[in-house]
């Protein structure tokens, strides 16, 4: 499976001014995922920021889940 986020936010004013700070962020995750068992489920995730505005950019990303149905 593969994933585009978008984030955005609202631009902020002080004393009525635009500070030009508009949150805009974009990142691609994929993931691949798998029953192990019948109620246990592993994922694995890779992925990075395409483009930040305004923001702290992320690197590469890799997140490691299990899941348990109960």
């Amino acid at each position: 499976m593969l994933i585009l986020n978008c984030h955005f936010g609202g631009e902020s004013k002080l004393n009525g001014i635009d500070q030009s700070d508009r949150k805009n962020n974009n990142r691609w995750l994929a993931t691949a995922s798998t029953w192990v068992a019948p109620r246990l489920n592993i994922q694995l995730q890779y992925g990075q920021d395409i483009e930040t505005q305004n923001g702290f950019k992320q690197g590469d990303r890799i997140n490691l889940r299990l899941a348990k149905v109960f």
